[in-house]
């Protein structure tokens, strides 16, 4: 099975939206290269939109295994756009060292569930490092992997090397 997430931006996203369909079957071209998160240190997972599909393969198979402490924040317009949702409050509920902190540049709460995973946490505005930075442990000594829209990456990495973390 292959899971396909994407936003409608275009004529080949609106092509895609409107000809596939579930159970149907298509020819893929994959990524080339190797995407590996190592654990070699805490983690900051920062992904905006459907820049979370770089990083759920990793969740989806994180175990307590993983020997240090990996923090997501991730972001979305509404909260009903964030995907994976499920997938990750499962993980922040059974994984010790997982944390995972969401913002919703909208929020109605009434939208969104009001059984909050305890180790989930909300936010309003855009993704922001200085929202979570004091709740990351050892934040400058911490591995970031950022995958999202580009005025977003281009916006953490600026934040990210005023801090002097390249």
């Amino acid at each position: 099975d292959l899971g396909i997430s994407y936003s409608v931006r275009g004529r080949y996203t609106a092509r895609m939206e409107n000809e596939l369909h579930e159970n149907q079957w298509v020819w893929v071209k994959l990524p080339y290269g190797d995407f590996v998160i190592r654990d070699a240190g805490n983690v900051v997972l920062l992904a905006g939109g459907t820049g979370i599909t770089a990083f759920i393969a990793f969740i989806d198979g994180l175990t307590n295994e993983f020997h240090n402490n990996i923090f997501l924040a991730y972001g979305a317009r509404k909260p009903e756009l964030l995907l994976y949702r499920d997938l990750i409050d499962v993980k922040a509920g059974t994984n010790n060292g997982f944390h995972a902190f969401y913002f919703v540049e909208t929020d109605d709460k009434n939208k969104r569930d009001s059984t909050k995973i305890q180790s989930s946490e909300f936010f309003t505005g855009c993704l922001s490092l200085e929202s979570i930075w004091n709740q990351l442990e050892n934040p400058r000594e911490a591995i970031y992997y950022i995958a999202g829209p580009p005025a977003m990456i281009q916006a953490l990495t600026g934040n990210l090397l005023k801090k002097d973390i390249s």
